[in-house]
């Protein structure tokens, strides 16, 4: 017998808000851009990089560290900012 207010797998409840499981997906994914970042350039004789052909980064760890956190958030911005852009237009959205 199942209530009206019982939850089925996969349900998310009207006042559920998955923006602290982005949060936390955003971080692990920005901690792992920047550890691979730091490996990189640690392992790898890494002189820089040249981004879009007017910054140069050294290819020292920690600016490569810090390059890859960094790119990671835009691109994280980016998506999230789309994604929420489009809720807005969805009708079935709560």
């Amino acid at each position: 017998m199942h209530s009206q207010d019982a939850r089925h797998d996969g349900e998310v409840a009207a006042g559920g808000d998955g923006r602290r499981y982005l949060v936390g997906a955003g971080a692990a994914v920005t901690l792992f851009a920047a550890t691979a970042g730091f490996l990189l350039a640690a392992n790898n004789a890494v002189n820089g990089v040249t981004v879009f052909g007017t910054v140069h980064v050294p290819g020292t760890p920690a600016a490569m560290a810090l390059y890859g956190a960094l790119l990671s958030v835009l691109l994280l911005l980016a998506l999230f900012s789309l994604v929420s852009l489009a809720s807005r237009y969805d009708e079935d959205a709560t």
